[in-house]
């Protein structure tokens, strides 16, 4: 008999049932609030490419057309994490899309991010030149990186080092408890996270340093609903420099969601300090495929287990699959938005550990008969 394993390590929350429709990001609508109305002022179309890659297409509104100014390819390994980024921007003079920057990611056996190198494109060369690159030289038990180097490329010199950071965590009941960043030697950053009985998240409290000394310190706030999805965020700083000793609203963001749990409404509202009210900004509207009825690729009772051990950590394990058989594991946001793609083949069990941020997610399988199994699961 087959059966789903799946351990998450972090604060999850896990909806068991396999959800009959599975409906797929198609688009993204962004308007702003401009004299007492909503304006629609661009967006994101999302297209799967055959190789497995997403092709988004920004656009922007003018008059009563769309603008389509770049494309985003993403492009996956086989162990589901990114493996390039590219973005094209539209040419005016030859009406054609031609690249612009490239992110490429390198990760090591236990898929923990090992660099991120970013590469500009030659025009004239007609080929990529580095730029820049980030390397994560050390992790924690808890898979949580504790130095960094970042490098800009001279082309005479080669790579020079530009930054360091380094990074303290400290723990409680195995959740992140304070977080102490480093750069060049000097503060940068302190955080403190907060959270209920249920370990999710609440607050978020930041100090930001300016030459060794405290200089803004910000908070962030979060609500839930009764489905423990993140309905608020807000967000509130203020800066010793100035003098000032009490915490500033600056904009708070609302979540909506349909009954099946995807978002499909985010509102941003800005503080308006001297009116002392929040009055709505932009807005984005996602809007989705609806996929055929889905069938259950592996009928059997689903076993899940989790431990608290840090925020953005999850690790999945597949038992028991079929050898010979292909199958294809993708987690989608909870925008519908593709965030890993992986390929599982001849294996008789697979394991794969993720670093995803805080959000709502839907692990699906497919099998190589087109057959899906989708969970679904929130993580800090």
């Amino acid at each position: 008999m087959k059966h789903l394993f799946i351990i998450f390590l972090s604060s999850v929350l896990v909806q068991f049932g396999w959800s009959q429709e599975l409906r797929l990001l198609d688009s993204v609508i962004t308007s702003v609030y401009t004299d007492n109305n909503w304006e629609i002022d661009g967006g994101i179309i999302y297209e799967p490419l055959m190789d497995g890659a997403i092709l988004a297409s920004n656009f922007s509104i003018e008059g009563d057309r769309r603008h389509f100014f770049t494309n985003e390819i993403l492009e996956f390994h086989d162990s589901g994490n990114f493996s390039t980024v590219t973005v094209q921007k539209y040419d005016e003079l030859s009406s054609l899309f031609v690249n612009d920057v490239r992110d490429s990611y390198v990760y090591d056996a236990d898929d923990n991010l090992v660099s991120i190198t970013r590469q500009q494109w030659d025009r004239i060369l007609e080929d990529w030149m580095d730029d820049k690159r980030v390397e994560y030289l050390l992790y924690d038990s808890f898979n949580n990186f504790l130095q960094s180097d970042r490098y800009n490329y001279d082309p005479e010199d080669g790579w020079e080092l530009a930054s360091k950071m380094r990074i303290n965590n400290f723990y409680e009941n195995d959740l992140l408890d304070s977080c102490y960043k480093i750069r060049n030697g000097m503060p940068f950053y302190h955080s403190v996270y907060n959270y209920d009985e249920q370990n999710l998240l609440r607050e978020q409290e930041v100090v930001f340093y300016y030459l060794a000394a405290p200089n803004i310190h910000a908070r962030y706030s979060y609500e839930y609903n009764d489905e423990n999805l993140r309905s608020v965020y807000l967000y509130e700083d203020y800066s010793l420099s100035i003098d000032q000793t009490d915490y500033i609203p600056r904009f708070k963001e609302y979540y909506d969601y349909n009954i099946k749990g995807a978002l499909v409404q985010n509102t941003r509202e800005v503080f308006d300090l001297s009116e002392q009210v929040f009055n709505p900004a932009v807005r984005q509207n996602y809007f989705y495929q609806i996929s055929t009825q889905l069938e259950d690729l592996i009928s059997t009772e689903l076993e899940v287990q989790w431990n608290n051990s840090m925020i953005g950590q999850v690790e999945i394990c597949v038992k028991e699959l079929n050898v010979g058989e292909k199958y294809r594991l993708s987690i989608f946001d909870n925008s519908g938005r593709i965030i890993k793609n992986a390929t599982i083949e001849n294996r008789g069990q697979w394991c794969q550990r993720y670093s995803m941020e805080s959000g709502m997610y839907h692990l699906v399988i497919y099998d190589a008969h087109g057959k899906r199994q989708v969970q679904k699961f929130i993580v800090n």
